[in-house]
């Protein structure tokens, strides 16, 4: 199957016809940025790619649009730059798979400051019950009229 017309997450949202190769593109280009490489040289020796290649591959204008991306290329660039192909192609599904990631671990550290409060909250009422004992103890051997 061929995928070349098939519109893609958040660009589809808005009224934007993109398609996944041009996705990959944008996203390759603002990667690259994003992950501090210096130069396309830096990342294509990274994945054992041409320099060249991987401006090609990031090319986003009109001309370089229809050009082809071979799918192992891809996946050594997501891979070198911590994604997913499904990322860089913008799928709707990934951002989704995303999000529910981005809440349940929000959902997760909240419940860890909660424990954390509360694990410190037992502390503390431990510490205060071997304090009243010690000052039980003080009391009934020091004050044995029960005068105070």
């Amino acid at each position: 199957m061929f995928y070349k017309n098939y519109t893609f997450g958040i660009s589809a949202h808005w009224g934007i016809k993109m398609t996944a190769k041009k996705e990959f593109k944008k996203s390759l280009k603002k990667l690259i940025k994003s992950k501090g490489y210096k130069s396309n040289q830096a990342l294509a020796d990274e994945v054992g790619m041409t320099a060249n290649k991987i401006q090609r591959l990031s090319c986003t204008a009109k001309k370089s649009a229809d050009q082809k991306i071979d799918l192992d290329d891809a996946d050594k660039i997501a891979t070198a730059l911590g994604t997913t192909l499904g990322y860089m192609c913008g799928n709707k599904y990934t951002d989704y798979m995303l999000s529910q990631t981005r809440m349940m671990s929000d959902y997760f550290k909240q419940r860890k400051k909660v424990r954390i409060h509360l694990e410190n909250a037992l502390e503390v009422a431990l510490q205060e019950d071997r304090i009243d004992e010690y000052l039980d103890e003080i009391l009934a051997n020091v004050d044995s009229l029960n005068r105070n």
